[in-house]
């Protein structure tokens, strides 16, 4: 597994050994918080702690069926799916769905920006 510069963050990529950036990578938790961490001149520790904070934040907001404004990245909010009749791959047997519902995140314009020149 090979460390990649992705932007500002390190990313992991099981794909290439190479040291370039490979599209199609993951950042996981550990990266997040160094990163975090490194940007703000805080330990590790406290970074994770202000990720807990903010993600904790975020879910309580969609919770509550509130949606989360982060101007310039994106708004996190909610969406309801209603119940519908599926069916059964392999048997071909139809069933109920229940309806539900799901969190969602609309990209901001500075994020889609952003994304357009990568």
């Amino acid at each position: 597994m090979s460390r990649v510069g992705f932007g500002w963050l390190a990313v992991r990529d099981t794909r290439c050994s190479s040291d370039r950036h490979v599209p199609g990578g993951f950042v996981n938790r550990t990266d997040l918080k160094n990163k975090v961490a490194e940007s703000a001149g805080v330990s590790a520790a406290e970074a994770d702690r202000a990720i807990d904070a903010v993600l904790g934040a975020i879910t309580d907001a969609l919770v509550a069926g509130d949606k989360v404004s982060l101007p310039g990245f994106g708004i996190f909010e909610t969406r309801e799916r209603a119940a519908r009749t599926g069916r059964n791959p392999q048997t071909g047997e139809s069933l109920d769905i229940a309806a539900s519902t799901s969190a969602a995140f609309k990209p901001g314009a500075e994020l889609k920006r952003k994304l357009a020149k990568s």
